[in-house]
């Protein structure tokens, strides 16, 4: 059956999964698709649950099950670095924790609450040396510790979500280092068990969610990633052409904290991009790519991860610009 407008045929996905689990029909296969689907719905109960008492219920009960995912997902991922050469083993990341990560995390911090005030105090306390000196293993809990301590502020989201990835891999890597293929068998046997158990999680609170709103699809999409859902295969990477003093949307995602974009300027002006919430919002912070330069940038380098659009500037008064943008999973 065709439907005459895209928001009609949205009202019929969002029906059907009420009486089908399309959490779990929509992701066979796609243990990404359940990533991203899934931290689209964490995200958004999260920021509702701020001025609404029962999606912050609903987030309470729906968190959990959504890291424990994550968890999965990310030791799988490792694995398939492990087996393509391409993840550090956990000696390199024990030095880039204390010659890089560390001082960036300090920083970025300090970017939301000044050094010396309680806030700042409560998240370092014990300063660096938690994460430097000791027994590696309460070297590695001291991580996951110091994003706990981010958990009640807003602000810092992105950092904490940083933090937890790079607390994921570390904890990962000792055990992968030889890459081993039955850490890869069993790691992918885990996350498609774990796809299930989400998926059956992410159905339940969408059954919460058509009681709360009625069957109001407006609402219930801030909830359900039908873009992500929806979505047909991308070209990757995108390339593309910009107009002078111009702004242009790259792309519409809900991104990974593990999420990273190698970008190729290939005109003859710099570029800036970034992270917006809505089309048309000013961004925080932004990358440039200088012309004829290709550079590589994790998600958050181009601002709030939980924001979707993706955009790319171009301030020349004068000449139009060109780029490649890879998506690199």
């Amino acid at each position: 059956m065709k439907y005459p407008t895209q928001r009609q045929y949205r009202i019929f996905v969002l029906t059907f999964m009420h009486f089908n689990n399309f959490f779990i029909s929509s992701t066979v296969g796609n243990w990404i698709m359940m990533a991203r689907i899934s931290t689209y719905m964490d995200n958004n109960l999260k920021e509702a649950g701020l001025s609404d008492p029962a999606m912050q219920a609903l987030y309470i009960i729906f968190h959990p099950q959504h890291l424990a995912y994550m968890l999965l997902f990310n030791k799988w991922k490792v694995t398939i670095g492990v087996q393509h050469g391409k993840v550090f083993t956990k000696d390199e990341l024990v030095d880039q924790l204390e010659h890089t990560n560390i001082a960036k995390w300090d920083l970025e911090t300090q970017k939301v609450f000044e050094k010396g005030t309680e806030e700042y105090e409560t998240i370092w306390q014990g300063g660096h040396a938690v994460m430097t000196e000791g027994h590696i293993d309460d070297r590695i809990a001291a991580i996951l510790t110091k994003a706990d301590l981010m958990e009640p502020y807003p602000g810092l989201a992105a950092l904490r979500t940083i933090i937890t990835a790079f607390h994921t891999l570390i904890l990962g890597a000792e055990g992968l280092v030889s890459g081993k293929k039955g850490a890869h068998g069993s790691a992918a046997g885990n996350v498609e068990t774990g796809r299930k158990v989400n998926g059956k999680a992410m159905h339940q609170i969408f059954g919460d969610l058509l009681k709360a709103y009625s069957g109001n699809d407006t609402e219930l999409e801030r909830y359900v990633d039908v873009e992500e859902i929806q979505k047909k295969a991308e070209k990757n990477p995108l390339v593309s052409a910009i107009l002078k003093a111009s702004i242009d949307k790259v792309a519409s995602r809900t991104l990974l904290a593990t999420d990273h974009f190698t970008i190729t300027n290939d005109g003859t002006v710099a570029l800036k991009f970034y992270l917006i919430k809505n089309l048309g919002d000013i961004p925080g912070i932004f990358v440039t790519v200088p012309a004829g330069q290709t550079l590589t940038f994790l998600a958050s380098a181009l601002g709030n991860i939980t924001f979707r659009y993706i955009m790319c500037e171009n301030d020349s008064l004068t000449t139009n610009g060109h780029y490649s943008f890879l998506f690199d999973e």
